[in-house]
């Protein structure tokens, strides 16, 4: 899901899509280049691990997940060969690390 493509984006239009999503257990979304994570408060161990690496990384995924913003990331270092970064911004103890 990419929160630019809603038809209307309002505040209301985003929490709802955003409290839809946690609720199903998908807690990554992306808006345009941006993903936003929510914190689950609990274990999602099918979200990771070898599996889910090899899915998201591949370069055909778009589905919103940290592992697919990491393999663009480290495609466009190697085909640019320019310097990538990736901001991680969010509350103390919002599961950043």
């Amino acid at each position: 899901l990419d929160l630019v493509d809603l038809e209307e984006l309002s505040e209301d239009v985003v929490v709802a899509t955003l409290r839809a999503g946690y609720a199903n257990d998908t807690i990554y979304t992306f808006v345009g280049p941006l993903l936003v994570s929510m914190n689950p408060l609990r274990p999602l161990p099918h979200l990771y691990g070898r599996d889910a690496m090899m899915h998201h990384s591949a370069p055909t995924s778009n589905e919103p997940h940290v592992y697919t913003v990491a393999a663009r990331a480290y495609r466009a270092l190697v085909s640019d060969a320019r310097s990538q970064s990736i901001l991680v911004s969010g509350e103390s103890g919002a599961g950043k690390t």
